[in-house]
């Protein structure tokens, strides 16, 4: 295995190492002739000791599992490397026992600036409704942001903006949000089916979730208004296709034909449809 370490030592195994021992500790256990035996499987050899509880493992048991944050390779028992594995994944929008509005503002500062450690982290046990709750947060500051901004939408009535506006747009809030954020998912996730790739689609609707956390940039008065819509833009589909890629583990290529396979084939369907009303006119 690639960056696999040495199961006595921890030290990694070079080119040449046979099985889970380096050279070193292999042939310190051939001049002693002590070989422990695995604490599941007496009958069997031991080959490392679980960094967790300290117990002998053979090589069926034996199970190596990398550290998301730190890329730190390590090897554990069954046991312990399923707990290690679930608390090395951590995402504090998702983490109920922090004050909802604390949480939020911890996992918005996590996806704008560190997208990629974001989704490395994220539990992979798919979680939508904490997506779609996370995006409606974030569509919510937008829209206060955009109807208390004095310069911000001149062009709208007066009525419709500050409090009344915001009363006004509380349905259209409810029903909006979880529509752009499955139409989003479902043209990038059929991107990936498209390309013969199976992939969960519920990972989809969570990665173009927690990406609208770009809605709030994109609202805030600092600049021209198409300016910051662009830059939030951006900043948008960059957060995606890091999610892709980590949660999905799509190659660069591939990622990027999501994004863009299903507008184009739209496109060029629409070009066909009008070339063809087109020429239907002309012959009549």
């Amino acid at each position: 295995m690639e960056n696999a370490v040495c199961c006595n030592c921890l030290k990694p195994l070079m080119t040449g190492d046979e099985g889970h021992l380096c050279a070193e500790c292999a042939a310190a256990g051939e001049r002693t002739g002590v070989h422990p035996v695995c604490a599941y499987h007496p009958e069997a050899e031991a080959v490392g000791i679980c960094k967790r509880c300290g117990t002998f493992i053979c090589s069926g048991c034996l199970l190596y599992h990398t550290d998301p944050s730190t890329g730190e390779i390590s090897h554990y028992c069954r046991d312990c490397c399923e707990r290690v594995a679930d608390a090395s994944y951590y995402c504090a929008w998702e983490d109920k026992s922090i004050f909802f509005y604390k949480r939020f503002w911890i996992t918005w500062r996590e996806i704008v600036l560190h997208s990629h450690g974001f989704f490395d982290t994220l539990p992979r046990t798919p979680d939508k409704m904490s997506a779609l709750t996370f995006s409606y947060l974030s569509f919510a500051h937008a829209i206060v942001l955009v109807l208390f901004s004095g310069t911000w939408l001149p062009s709208l009535p007066g009525l419709m903006t500050g409090t009344l506006g915001l009363i006004a747009l509380v349905p259209l809030w409810f029903i909006a949000v979880p529509a752009i954020l499955f139409v989003s998912a479902a043209s990038i996730h059929l991107g990936i089916r498209l390309q013969f790739k199976k992939r969960d689609f519920h990972q989809t609707f969570r990665i173009v979730g927690y990406a609208s956390a770009t809605q709030v940039l994109g609202a805030i008065p600092v600049m021209n208004a198409f300016i910051i819509s662009l830059l939030a833009g951006t900043l948008n589909v960059f957060i995606i296709f890091s999610g892709l890629k980590r949660l999905h583990r799509l190659s660069t290529g591939r990622t990027m034909l999501a994004f863009i396979l299903v507008p184009s084939l739209i496109g060029i369907a629409a070009a066909l449809l009008a070339v063809a009303i087109g020429m239907m006119m002309h012959i009549r």
